[in-house]
């Protein structure tokens, strides 16, 4: 007498069907190659997309084409940066490079501002330090000048 398999809905004594089972359970070898093709398509289109479509398209931007908050960094780190060099020429082209307003002027602005608006102590000395070497100091950054 056969028994019957009730977990599988199937005699127990029949044998496992083609493609059920094995290695891969259940996945024949036609379907993993039309896997495999279509990862391979997959792959081609989208280095073609990639390369041919849309390359990559590298812009080097200007400091003077940087937003106004972005320019208020860009100072700050001109400021940290003559802190470590102490090279004035250097800190003047730096500042150069944001166009229309001198170097020394925006540094006294934003100094005064970092100042009134209570930005760090580290900060605010920095700027500090390269206003009063650009050669402007005002009274709000006399406090800070050694």
């Amino acid at each position: 007498m056969t028994r019957y398999d009730y977990k599988h809905n199937r005699p127990s004594n029949t044998a496992v069907p083609p493609g059920q089972g094995g290695m891969f359970g259940g996945i024949s070898v036609t379907g993993i190659m039309n896997l495999l093709a279509g990862l391979l398509v997959g792959v081609i289109a989208a280095l073609y997309f990639a390369w041919r479509v849309m390359p990559l398209q590298v812009v080097d931007n200007q400091p003077r084409s940087l937003a106004p908050a972005f320019r208020e960094d860009f100072v700050l780190l001109v400021a940290e940066t003559f802190a470590i060099e102490q090279d004035v020429d250097r800190a003047r082209a730096r500042l150069a490079s944001l166009g229309k307003t001198t170097g020394p002027a925006i540094v006294a602005q934003q100094t005064e501002k970092m100042i009134v608006t209570g930005a760090g102590s580290n900060d605010v000395n920095f700027m500090v330090q390269l206003a009063a070497a650009l050669g402007v100091a005002t009274p709000a950054m006399q406090k800070y000048l050694p």
